[in-house]
């Protein structure tokens, strides 16, 4: 009888222990017992380093290997999915683009042909072409890989960037998972610990709702509208014309401007929604508004818009009375019942000089500001001729 001859690599039964550089030879393996690990040696630029076979820790890249055996209980079965008679669940990489799912599977000791014999799609279930007969070996090999990536990169600790099973880059920072992926509509979000920061589309990049960008310079063309977010000092609609009324901790209060009420001007933007009072709402303060009504008494397409007397609302004619303000907000782009649009052009600044009534004339007062006089000087305007009334 042949003698029985144990071929033993290098070993340790200590728990935690791993072996250093100088203890390994490239190609040699090492086992810790104990722990049920296994090491190697690797060079890479005459720097020796020892890593864990199979680790998910910074700087390993490891694959996965796992057989899965179903046996068909009836016949005419076609889809193997969940545990297996072992109680493994199937699982496996789908691939993409031109890659094929990462799994090999057997009918009865039988490699099957992919796309022919069988089809694998969702990373967990296997449908075959033709259905078993009862009593058949399904047998499914299952590859899987992950690479976790540090080195060369600079990080710093408690940092990593993982290239999943799927398309999706995974970035870590303090330990907060960042993740960029399709949302399913060919746009690209990007998430930090699970909230939403931005996502690409069409249009461009779309910061998450209440995000600011803060840079120290910018240079560069601005294409849209300019909004801020505000507090409504009172209930609004979409389309009313407003002015700054207050503050409430850091966020601006604002309500409807007034062009016959000083306190009340002058105007800053236009509601862009329907809000109630004390709720957040966001201003237009210069740009293309769209969907409003706009075929509103004979406006036209290019006329400039007013702030009117009416609280919150606009005029294509200039508040009349030497009590009103004027300030044009806007020009009318569309008209239209429910798409109309306008492009706001002059937020924050009401005329300087006011209305005039008639009769009366302009005159410097002690704060060099330009008022109306009052009814002690009279204008003869058929005479030419200024008098003061006695």
């Amino acid at each position: 009888m042949a003698r029985q001859t144990d071929i033993r690599i290098r070993r340790s039964a200590v728990s935690g222990a791993i072996p250093l550089p100088a203890n390994l030879n490239l190609g040699e393996l090492a086992l810790n017992t104990a722990d049920g690990k296994a090491y190697m040696k690797k060079s890479i630029g005459g720097v020796d380093t020892v890593i864990e076979i199979g680790s998910s820790d910074p700087g390993s890249i490891y694959s996965s290997f796992e057989m899965f055996e179903y046996t068909a209980q009836v016949a005419n079965q076609t889809t193997f999915s969940g545990a297996d008679q072992n109680s493994n669940t199937l699982d496996y990489n789908t691939g993409s683009g031109t890659n094929l799912p990462q799994v090999q599977v057997y009918l009865n000791g039988i490699l099957l042909d992919y796309g022919t014999d069988f089809t694998a799609t969702n990373g967990s279930s296997v449908v075959f072409s033709v259905a078993v007969s009862a009593g058949d070996l399904i047998q499914i090999a299952a590859y899987k890989s992950n690479v976790t990536v540090t080195a060369d990169l600079d990080l710093a600790d408690n940092q990593k960037i993982l290239l999943g099973d799927d398309d999706d880059l995974e970035i870590y920072h303090d330990g907060l998972k960042s993740i960029i992926n399709d949302t399913g509509t060919g746009n690209l979000q990007f998430q930090i610990g699970g909230t939403e920061i931005f996502e690409s589309t069409s249009d461009g990049i779309v910061l998450a709702d209440g995000l600011d960008v803060e840079a120290t310079e910018f240079i560069g063309d601005l294409r849209g509208s300019v909004l801020f977010k505000a507090q409504a000092g009172e209930a609004l609609s979409k389309g009313d014309v407003v002015t700054i009324t207050g503050i409430s901790g850091n966020t601006t209060v604002v309500s409807k401007a007034d062009a016959d009420d000083a306190s009340l001007m002058p105007a800053f933007g236009v509601a862009a929604e329907t809000v109630s009072i004390n709720a957040p709402v966001d201003i237009y303060s210069f740009g293309i508004m769209s969907n409003l009504t706009t075929n509103i008494n004979g406006w036209t397409e290019g006329s400039p818009l007013y702030v009117s007397t009416i609280p919150g609302e606009m005029t294509d004619v200039p508040p009349s009375g030497s009590a009103s303000l004027i300030q044009q907000i806007a020009k009318i782009t569309k008209i239209h019942p429910s798409t109309g649009s306008i492009d706001i052009t002059g937020a924050g600044r009401a005329n300087a000089t006011p209305n005039l009534d008639e009769g009366k004339i302009f005159v410097g007062n002690s704060s060099n500001r330009s008022v109306q006089v009052d009814d002690t000087i009279h204008v003869d305007m058929a005479n030419s001729r200024v008098g003061i009334n006695t």
